[in-house]
C-alpha cells in the first residue's frame, strides 16, 4: 500500500492521485536529442469551469527571446515568442489542446548550476530520468489537471526565490504526450512574485502566497489569478498582511459548498501574528469567486518556526504540523469552522522547528513530513500516530507525490542530482514503513530548487 498525496500546496502540500501503475512517460515522450524547436503560432486555452488539480506557469524572461521561433537544444538559450516548443518527434505544430486525461507520470523540475543559471526539465516520474532540459529562470511551478486545462504554470523571475520587491512573469504550457512537444498557450507579466511551493489551484483560479510593496517595503500577500482563459491570465484579486502579520501557509479546495463545478473555491490562509518567542496562528477562511469574501478565522494556537499544512480530500479536514511549547505535533481540525482539534501524532523525534514538506496519504492512513534541522523524512500513521524516521543526510525540503507510480519525491537543494524517491505506507494496523526505491535513478546534472508533478483528473481511493 502506498502513500497518496495531499492536494493542498505549498508548499506544496498536495493530496491528489491515481491508484495504479501506468506506463512510464518515456514510453510516449520522445527523447530530445538534436534540439527543441519553438514555432510561431500560439493557441488559446479553454474557458470552462472544471473541477481538477493544480496549475503551473512558465515565463521566457531572461532567456533570450527570439521572436522568429528559434531552436533550443539541450543547452540552448533562445526562446521564441510563442507557439510550440518541440522536444523531439514530428508531431503537430498546432497545439491539439488539453487532450484526454494523462496516463503517465511526469515531474517538472527547476534546478540551477554552480553559476546560478536556472533550468527547467521534464523527468520520467517513475525513474527520475531526465527527458529534456532548457534554460529558464523558474521561480515557482504548478499543474492544473482540470479536464479542459491539463496545463503547467511556470513562473519566472530574476532570482530564486523571487525577490519580494520585484515581479514575476508567467507562462502557461500544454504538454502533448503524442508529439512530445510543449505548446505555449498563454503568458502574463509583472505579477506579484510567488513563494515557491505555496500555490493552490481552484476552479479557473490560481491562488498563491506572494509579496507586495507597501510604503516602500515588501509585505506578505495573497494573490489570486483568473485562469479561465488560459491565453489571457489576469490578476483577479489580492490582499496584504496587516502590520505585524505574516502569511505562512495556504490550502484550498475547489467549488462552492453546493456546486463542485462553481468558479473558484475555498482557501485557508494561515496567518502568523503577535510574534515574540512564538506566534499566534489563525486560519482565515476565504471564499474565492469573482472576488474574495472572508469567512471564519479560527485560532489554532501558538507555534514556533515554520509550520506545515495539508488539506484532506476524502473528508473536510485540515491538518497542521508545528512546534509549540508542548513539543512538535500534527493536529487535525474538522469542518468549515475547524472544530474538534485533535492531536494526530506527537513527533518526539522531530529535531528542529521548521517543516520542509508535508503530505497526507488518507487512503493509506499515512503521511510524511521533512525535518529541516534534523535532516529527516518522517512517516506517520494517521490513526495511531506511530512514526518512522529516515536520515536524508540533507536539510529536509519540500515533498512531491508522483501519483502514477505512487512515489514520494524529496529534493536536496545542496547537491546534484539531489532527488530521492520513497514508498511510504501504513504497515499493519498501527505502524508505518518508509523504503527508498531502487528504480529511482535521476540523471539531472544540477541542484534542484522546486518541482511539480502531473496528476490524474480525479481522486479516488482504491
Amino acid at each position: 500500500m502506498r502513500l497518496l498525496a495531499s492536494s493542498s500546496i505549498a508548499a506544496a502540500f498536495l493530496l491528489i492521485g491515481a491508484c495504479s501503475f501506468i506506463n512510464a512517460p518515456d514510453d510516449v515522450v520522445p527523447q530530445a536529442s538534436g534540439g527543441s524547436s519553438i514555432g510561431a503560432t500560439t493557441s488559446t486555452g479553454g474557458t470552462d469551469n472544471n473541477v481538477g488539480g493544480d496549475g503551473q506557469t512558465m515565463s521566457n524572461a531572461g532567456n533570450g527571446e527570439g521572436g522568429d521561433g528559434s531552436v533550443i537544444g539541450n543547452g540552448g538559450s533562445a526562446i521564441g515568442s510563442g507557439g510550440d516548443i518541440g522536444m523531439g518527434g514530428d508531431g503537430p505544430s498546432v497545439d491539439p489542446g488539453p487532450g484526454p486525461n494523462p496516463t503517465t507520470g511526469v515531474l517538472v523540475l527547476a534546478s540551477q548550476d554552480d553559476k546560478k543559471v536556472r533550468y527547467v526539465s521534464l523527468l520520467n516520474g517513475r525513474t527520475g530520468k531526465e527527458l529534456v532540459i532548457e534554460p529558464l529562470p523558474v521561480a515557482a511551478l504548478a499543474y492544473d489537471e482540470a479536464p479542459a486545462h491539463h496545463v503547467w504554470f511556470v513562473f519566472t523571475a530574476s532570482a530564486f526565490p523571487a525577490q519580494p520587491t520585484g515581479t514575476a512573469d508567467l507562462e502557461v504550457r500544454h504538454f502533448d504526450d503524442v508529439s512530445g512537444k510543449w505548446f505555449v498557450v498563454g503568458r502574463a507579466t509583472a505579477l506579484p512574485p510567488p513563494v515557491p511551493d505555496q500555490l493552490v489551484l481552484l476552479n479557473n483560479r490560481l491562488a498563491y502566497l506572494s509579496h507586495r510593496v507597501v510604503s516602500g517595503k515588501a509585505v506578505s500577500a495573497l494573490t489570486v489569478l483568473d485562469t479561465g482563459d488560459l491565453s489571457k491570465v489576469t490578476e483577479l484579486a489580492s490582499r496584504t498582511a496587516a502590520a505585524g502579520q505574516t502569511y505562512v501557509g495556504l490550502t484550498g479546495d475547489r467549488g462552492s459548498e453546493v456546486n463542485a463545478m462553481a468558479p473558484g473555491g475555498r482557501l485557508r490562509l494561515m496567518i502568523a501574528d503577535s510574534c515574540t518567542t512564538d506566534c499566534a496562528l489563525t486560519a482565515q477562511q476565504i471564499t474565492v469567486a469573482s472576488s474574495l469574501t472572508d469567512g471564519t478565522a479560527p485560532d489554532l494556537g501558538r507555534f514556533i518556526g515554520q509550520p506545515g499544512f495539508a488539506r484532506a480530500k476524502t473528508e473536510d479536514k485540515l491538518y497542521a504540523a508545528f512546534r509549540s511549547t508542548v513539543g512538535f505535533q500534527i493536529h487535525s481540525y474538522s469542518g468549515p469552522d475547524l472544530t474538534s482539534p485533535t492531536v494526530v501524532a506527537d513527533l518526539a523525534g522531530f529535531m528542529g522547528d521548521d517543516v520542509g514538506g508535508f503530505l497526507l496519504g488518507e487512503c493509506e492512513q499515512a503521511g510524511a513530513i521533512t525535518d529541516v534541522t534534523g535532516k529527516q523524512l518522517i512517516g506517520f500513521n494517521l490513526v495511531s500516530g506511530m512514526s518512522q524516521a529516515v536520515n536524508l543526510m540533507y536539510p529536509g525540503a519540500p515533498l512531491y507525490f508522483e501519483s502514477f507510480s505512487s512515489t514520494l519525491i524529496s529534493i536536496d537543494k545542496t547537491a546534484a542530482p539531489g532527488l530521492r524517491a520513497f514508498d511510504v505506507s501504513k504497515s499493519g494496523t498501527s505502524n508505518v514503513a518508509i523504503n527508498a526505491l531502487s528504480i529511482w535513478k535521476p540523471t539531472n546534472k544540477f541542484m534542484p530548487l522546486t518541482a511539480a508533478t502531473r496528476r490524474a483528473e480525479s481522486f479516488k481511493c482504491p
